[in-house]
């Protein structure tokens, strides 16, 4: 019988060590127990068209023993990362904090400067998120470079039963654009929607994944994305266009693992691939992109040290 004081009690432990676990990266004598690790994703993407490298550096801190073996709390940890997100259009240094006090959640806290090259018709800013962003007019707009300043705080909530995980990711990014004249919104062609100069963006992903194997993965995802626009970036007397927002897709996602290699300098390379139809969207439901055309996004992920 579990005792429900002494895991209370344990509880308690791990989130106290939770809120410490900053200085004890940083203060710890044990240096043994800090992980440094790399992680790279390499992704191309269709309907918006993208190519991206995001590269990342990890120093990590168990908050579990070695030995745990209490599948909720065996492996949680709390880690800094160092991110560089770089495409043809953008290069996008990046700081931040993520921390796993127990299986089921995982929270964390980021900002990342983005800067736009002005190439491959970005950035191109409006008057208003109402504005004609259509896909296919974007090479008969200007556009021009400029940062971005994105602060995003996520929360991920996942269990597992069996082989089946089911898992639900929110991502609230906050921005301050440094647009043009007068402008208020701009397209953002990851998020593939007019977000505000200054404002938030939500983002939700949601999974049911099968667990087929040791390397391969199925199951169909859920993506819904929405902005909260400050009454000011709209033009006197405009109110917000119903078919602006949101943007949601849903499909099919697959990944496979080359290797199950888990040590070493190259670990886990692992191939994915997202194919979505547009379940809401401003232009690609068939006003400017044809329903039938999918999101795809596909490219391969591994780590090491």
């Amino acid at each position: 019988m579990i005792d429900i004081g002494d895991r209370l009690s344990a509880l308690g432990r791990r989130l106290a060590l939770l809120i410490f676990a900053p200085l004890l990266i940083v203060a710890s004598p044990a240096r043994a127990e800090l992980v440094p690790t790399y992680s790279s994703t390499t992704g191309v993407r269709l309907n918006p068209l993208g190519l991206f490298e995001q590269f990342q550096l990890r120093l990590t801190k168990p908050l579990a023993a070695a030995d745990e073996t209490d599948p909720l709390w065996a492996g949680t940890y709390v880690r800094a990362e160092a991110t560089l997100f770089a495409s043809p259009a953008t290069i996008g240094p990046g700081v931040g904090i993520t921390a796993q006090p127990i299986n089921i959640m995982r929270l964390s806290a980021s900002y990342t400067p983005i800067y736009y090259w002005g190439t491959f018709d970005s950035l191109q800013s409006f008057p208003s998120p109402n504005a004609d962003f259509r896909p296919s007019q974007a090479e008969n707009r200007p556009s021009y470079s400029a940062w971005i300043h994105q602060w995003n705080i996520a929360l991920l909530l996942q269990m597992k039963v069996r082989h089946i995980v089911v898992r639900s990711e929110t991502v609230a990014s906050y921005l301050h654009a440094n647009l043009q004249g007068a402008d208020t919104a701009y397209y953002d062609f990851v998020w593939d929607i007019a977000a505000p100069k200054r404002g938030w963006v939500i983002q939700n992903d949601s999974d049911i994944l099968w667990l087929v194997s040791d390397r391969l993965t199925v199951g169909i995802r859920n993506t819904l994305v929405t902005a909260l626009y400050p009454d000011w970036v709209f033009l006197p007397g405009e109110s917000p266009d119903p078919e602006n927002l949101p943007n949601d897709r849903l499909g099919p996602i697959v990944a496979y693992k080359l290797s199950l290699e888990t040590t070493g300098k190259f670990r886990e390379p692992t191939l994915f691939l997202t194919t979505q139809w547009y379940i809401a969207s401003r232009y690609r439901t068939g006003d400017d992109v044809s329903r039938a055309i999918p999101y795809l996004l596909g490219g391969i992920n591994f780590s090491g040290w």
